[in-house]
């Protein structure tokens, strides 16, 4: 038994990571301009096409369509959820107006109070991790669970003109407090209760489903005969997530569902593991475009189209290995209490890993993507060299995506040229631009595999009891 006069985490580090997080913070949500990265001008439109169909008695999602008939933009690219918080931020500002200074106002103003609801998530997405972590890092010391904080705050520091201009920290905060209530006693229902809210709020937590349901079984050893359970409980989430969709249905109809159309459409993102393949044989002489479609670049080519329609497969199947090895992992444990209980270190690892493999077979990989990740690296249950070089290749990879985007993307990888006709092309990536990127993508690839090497490992991920932290 641990005493208990002893701080639960090192006051030294306590006190750097809340200077950092309130210095950090303090710069982002008063930050004078709306920065480069932002998606906040994209939220805003959103807002305005709902008033405006307001006043036609229309929906958001006909007026929508209404606008861009025939074109890959005639579809709503956000979840229900998402656009009842793009909504909430603009509270109390009233109609955006028509003429330009007044928009660039009313922009202004609600890009303030964007910012004011997503510290919101991330002042609770530290409080997440501080909880986690007395059931992920209990056989740590201090110190090294004070580290653990400090890396937190620094890495989300170092991704900044992402936090707080997109809605991605929204996904961190569900995917944080389903996974730390599937650590506690408060039951496997509330974890799936969150988990259905983070799949509304944006589609990525899906990915995460087969593990929470694997984490709701008993940890007895028996996980694999026990598919009645199994199958029992992958009903009661999917009746959540259906559950949640049907107001949206009723209010929305069928063109609830249009993000799902929108998301089908896109192509292979520039930034994408995929893409970076086609560039890469690109520079031997196969031929490949860059061309500008839902709101981002994208590369085209023949084995681009295959690539494309191969992603959801090589996502799936990628998801169900891993699914597997944690299972395998399981087998081996046998003490009481659920799988996610019984091991909470493992599952928040496997959390992560699920993640990175779905981020590295999806055709798309915008940087917020990254937005995800730091509440689960930092409380992965790696030790000594693992842990070390865990956090060492996240910080670099934070750091690489922020010299892609925004300061090179548009000089180094995109590269616009406006042609005598008046016609717009885009080069593609110079050799600077695809060296960034590939070095990027090869330290995303290693990363994801050695972080599956290091969870099988025992000595990287040693058992945890399964009782509430004392």
């Amino acid at each position: 038994m641990a005493d208990r006069a002893t701080p639960f985490i090192d006051r030294r580090w306590l006190i750097i990571a809340l200077l950092i997080f309130g210095v950090s913070r303090a710069l982002s949500v008063r930050s004078p301009v709306i920065p480069a990265a932002s998606d906040v001008a994209i939220y805003a439109r959103y807002v305005n096409e709902r008033q405006q169909a307001d006043r036609a008695g229309l929906t958001l999602h006909e007026y929508h369509y209404r606008l861009r008939p025939g074109t890959e933009y005639e579809n709503v690219e956000y979840p229900p959820l998402s656009l009842g918080f793009l909504e909430l931020a603009a509270l109390g500002l009233g109609p955006i107006g028509d003429d330009e200074s007044t928009h660039a106002g009313w922009l202004r103003l609600y890009d303030i109070q964007f910012r004011v609801l997503i510290f919101a998530f991330d002042l609770g997405n530290l409080l997440l991790l501080l909880a986690t972590l007395r059931f992920t890092a209990r056989s740590e010391s201090p110190p090294e669970r004070g580290l653990r904080l400090v890396y937190y705050v620094v890495l989300t520091w170092v991704l900044a003109p992402y936090v707080y201009s997109h809605l991605d920290l929204g996904v961190t905060f569900f995917v944080a407090m389903a996974s730390l209530i599937m650590m506690t006693r408060l039951g496997w229902g509330w974890g799936f209760l969150f988990l259905a809210l983070g799949i509304h709020f944006k589609l990525t937590p899906m990915v995460l489903a087969p593990l929470f349901v694997i984490g709701s079984i008993p940890a007895d050893g028996r996980v694999l005969f026990r598919m009645h359970l199994i199958a029992g409980r992958s009903l009661v989430l999917v009746a959540m997530v259906v559950a949640m969709f049907l107001p949206a249905w009723f209010w929305y109809g069928p063109r609830s569902l249009d993000f799902l159309v929108y998301h089908s459409g896109r192509g292979l993102q520039i930034e994408s593991l995929y893409a970076n393949i086609v560039l890469l044989l690109r520079a031997t002489g196969m031929p490949a475009t860059v061309g500008f479609d839902h709101s981002s670049f994208s590369v085209s080519s023949p084995l681009g189209t295959s690539l494309a329609g191969l992603a959801p497969l090589f996502a799936g199947l990628a998801i169900v290995l891993v699914t597997l090895g944690y299972t395998g992992k399981l087998r081996a444990a046998g003490p009481a209490g659920t799988c996610a209980q019984s091991q909470p270190g493992l599952f928040a690892g496997t959390a992560l890993l699920l993640l990175l493999v779905f981020i590295a077979t999806n055709k798309v990989f915008s940087p917020q993507y990254l937005i995800w990740l730091p509440v689960l690296v930092a409380v992965c249950p790696l030790t000594g060299t693992p842990r070390t070089l865990m956090f060492t290749g996240f910080f670099l990879l934070a750091l690489l995506t922020r010299m892609i985007y925004p300061n090179h993307y548009h000089s180094d990888i995109i590269r616009k040229a406006t042609l005598l006709d008046g016609s717009v092309l885009y080069q593609g990536p110079n050799t600077f631009g695809l060296g960034l990127l590939t070095i990027r993508n090869v330290l995303f690839a290693c990363i994801t595999i050695a972080l599956g090497f290091f969870l099988v490992r025992p000595c990287c991920t040693p058992g945890l009891p399964p009782n509430n932290p004392s």
